[in-house]
């Protein structure tokens, strides 16, 4: 997988403890905001959260001018990745996206894509059924916010074309607002 452009950090004196580890400060412009995060040494990873990565030890702490957009880690251990194949999927069931090819887009296509996704939700996956519907046949239910179920495909795609549009009025504070303004 590609990697995104290292931010430029500038590395300051500072030091405190950010929970059980020792930190010093940097600062970085990213995505339309400025940054400042704590990193540690005693973590020897040039690694953080999100698309933050490249300072001489794991960031254990970034937050944003604004104080809006904050990450702290809070713990840390071992893990092994999980597998398509190891998730125990029932016959039949796949699940697009994991192990398929990255296309790289620009922040013009993202942005086009962004804005045609807010404007019709569910238009990929309507395409996408209407291309299958000879061959496969696809069912859907859900509930609705009241709890009512709902099978009809079109009463379905209106239901997540709304809650979509819901979302997208909770959630206006996205972490790079040059990508999505």
């Amino acid at each position: 997988m590609k990697r995104i452009k290292k931010p430029e950090w500038k590395i300051l004196p500072d030091k405190q403890k950010i929970g059980e580890y020792n930190a010093q400060k940097a600062t970085t412009k990213y995505g339309g905001r400025e940054w400042t995060a704590w990193f540690s040494t005693d973590l020897p990873f040039q690694d953080g959260p999100y698309k933050f990565y490249g300072l001489p030890g794991l960031i254990v702490k970034i937050e944003d001018k604004t104080g809006s957009h904050s990450l702290t880690l809070v713990g840390n251990k071992t893990i092994q990745a999980t597998t398509e194949k190891e998730m125990n999927l029932p016959q039949g069931v796949q699940l697009y996206g994991m192990g398929g090819k990255d296309i790289e887009i620009n922040k013009a296509q993202f942005k086009k894509a962004w804005k045609a996704y807010k404007s019709d939700p569910t238009k990929n996956m309507r395409e996408m059924m209407s291309k299958n519907s000879d061959t496969n046949k696809i069912v859907f239910k859900t509930k609705t916010a009241d709890g009512r179920e709902i099978s009809d495909p079109n009463q379905v795609f209106r239901e997540m074309e709304k809650n979509a549009k819901e979302g997208f009025k909770k959630n206006n504070n996205p972490i790079e607002p040059e990508l999505y303004n």
